[in-house]
């Protein structure tokens, strides 16, 4: 199955990410944050605001901040050397709220997402329980996005990349998951209710 390789281009803060054809989907550590506390929150992502933030290489610690109200602006760098165009970038936090991805261009942001749990359902990209956001890279092609986001709960990421087609098969095979628990917790509370009768 042709899937993820992470590979590190370079050591310093703003690492990036090397897609190519060598290995199974995984997590990634290559990318950059920065955590905004709730008095400095920001509404939206501006080159200028970017460059007054200070961040943290995740290579060492993923953002993990616990119940906290402030913020996480995340910095991912992409270069693609694989054969496949279409990537998901699954966050590992169902909890964000005011998810905003921006998209960098010729050193100007353009968002390109915009969902949370306070937003409709019909907003994310993907219809899913935890946000997965799909994008496009051509073969050489490098992109930076940003992210900022925050959380009704757990402020923190666990972030993967994978090609579409691992997504997919992640996602039917959580779904079926899903489908039998629900299925096994609701023939449990039938048999309770019945032991009562």
């Amino acid at each position: 199955m042709l899937a993820l390789f992470v590979q590190p281009t370079h050591g310093d803060t703003l690492a990036s990410l090397t897609l190519d054809n060598m290995s199974s989907d995984r997590g990634v550590r290559d990318f950059a944050f920065s955590h905004v506390p709730y008095g400095n929150r920001l509404e939206h992502l501006t080159q200028e605001k970017l460059n007054a933030l200070e961040f943290v290489s995740a290579r060492e610690k993923l953002p993990n901040f616990g119940y906290n109200r402030g913020q996480i602006v995340a910095r991912f760098e992409i270069n693609n050397l694989s054969s496949q165009t279409d990537w998901i970038l699954r966050l590992g936090n169902p909890h964000l709220k005011n998810l905003r991805l921006y998209r960098q261009h010729h050193e100007k942001l353009e968002e390109i997402v915009r969902t949370g749990i306070d937003e409709p359902f019909v907003s994310r990209p993907i219809g899913f329980r935890d946000f997965w956001i799909p994008f496009k890279l051509d073969f050489q092609e490098r992109q930076v996005f940003y992210l900022l986001t925050e959380s009704s709960q757990w402020l923190g990421l666990v972030p993967h990349l994978s090609t579409s087609a691992v997504a997919r098969d992640i996602k039917i095979e959580n779904g079926h998951s899903s489908f039998s628990a629900l299925v096994a917790s609701s023939l449990f509370c039938s048999t309770t209710f019945l032991s009562f009768l």
